[in-house]
């Protein structure tokens, strides 16, 4: 966070260490939502690369927008749920609408 100088636009994060489980087990994200404060995973939203993040996120009740510069095929993200698909996070910040 410090590197990329976005600390100001993330509210918490956490870490393979938080969660018992790998993705697609939803562990990290109820992590998250829980080191947040339990806000409702109706007011959150994931980021992601893979089917496996989308999976994950579902399993939580979160919507994922998803990145293609992971390499995942755009089919794959947009069949696993996927609520928007960037190129890559400068893709997504151009189109970002609060």
């Amino acid at each position: 966070m410090d590197l990329l100088k976005i600390g100001d636009l993330i509210d918490g994060c956490v870490s393979g260490d938080d969660a018992d489980n790998s993705k697609p087990a939803p562990d990290v994200f109820t992590a998250s939502l829980e080191k947040l404060g339990n806000i409702s995973p109706a007011d959150a939203v994931t980021i992601g690369d893979t089917r496996f993040d989308i999976q994950a996120a579902r399993k939580a009740g979160l919507k994922t927008v998803a990145f293609l510069c992971g390499g995942a095929p755009e089919s794959v993200l947009r069949k696993e749920g996927a609520i928007l698909i960037c190129r890559d996070p400068a893709d997504f910040l151009a189109h970002y609408t609060s």
